[in-house]
């Protein structure tokens, strides 16, 4: 994840492989519910990966998402 562009977006947390004004959305997509879950997915805001009760849980499961080397970022 280090070598990713950490952005949010509606709410959510994105990772791109290149930096504003163009991102290049990349890895999983994180979200804090309204029911004090934390969501994991694929797409905007469809926690289809799954839901986790513990932010640390969920960074995790996003980790274990992520392509091998999506990075490093660029402009």
């Amino acid at each position: 994840m280090r070598g990713l562009y950490p952005f949010t977006s509606h709410g959510a947390l994105r990772f791109s492989t290149t930096t504003c004004p163009v991102l290049n959305p990349t890895g999983p997509c994180l979200t804090a519910n309204s029911d004090d879950m934390f969501g994991v997915g694929r797409g905007l805001l469809t926690p289809d990966i799954g839901l986790f009760a513990t932010p640390g849980d969920a960074v995790a499961r996003a980790v274990r998402e992520l392509s091998i080397g999506p990075g490093p970022t660029t402009d």
